[in-house]
């Protein structure tokens, strides 16, 4: 058994709400087993997967709409859905957000175990030199915020900018 123990200030504040199972505002010794924190680990790697799972198939289905519907559609529309495409999305981000401070709880959690059985000795938070000084979560991020950027910028550009060719059965 790993023994934590937080410091109830605002300083560790994301470790205490991912681990702290009192309610009271005072938090003495938390006792956290390795098999806890791994499995904490786990549930939030999986809800990370289905964010980004979710995310995708939004893009996906914002394409369909617009390649079937919203390419001859009025601006108005085509501003309509953009803002509810960028509200779904926007909901996904600040989920993420606060998944990462989940993640970077157990991370810490994670790292007062002196001996782990498992014999992992982090979830991401290695530094390879290819990463130049970022670690492989830190990386994992920048590489996902990057993307979605991207799509989101090339998104705005095909529903706003992009003029798409007309064919002779549209009106």
């Amino acid at each position: 058994m790993a023994r934590w123990t937080p410091m109830c200030g605002s300083c560790c504040r994301l470790q205490v709400q991912a681990l702290c199972i009192s309610a009271s505002k005072t938090c003495g010794p938390i006792i956290v087993t390795e098999a806890e924190i791994l499995s904490l680990r786990n549930e939030l790697t999986d809800i990370v997967v289905s964010v980004f799972s979710v995310s995708f198939g939004m893009i996906t289905a914002y394409i369909v709409g617009l390649w079937l519907v919203l390419r001859h559609a009025p601006l108005t529309l085509r501003v309509v859905a953009f803002a509810l495409l960028s509200c779904g999305l926007a909901f996904l981000g600040s989920l993420m957000t606060g998944l990462r401070d989940l993640l970077t709880g157990t991370e810490a959690a994670w790292a007062t175990i002196k001996s782990p059985v498992t014999q992992i000795t982090g979830f991401g938070s290695q530094r390879p030199e290819w990463l130049g000084g970022f670690s492989l979560f830190e990386a994992t991020v920048a590489l996902g915020a990057v993307a979605m950027i991207l799509i989101y910028l090339a998104l705005f550009y095909i529903t706003f900018i992009y003029r798409w060719p007309r064919d002779e059965n549209t009106p």
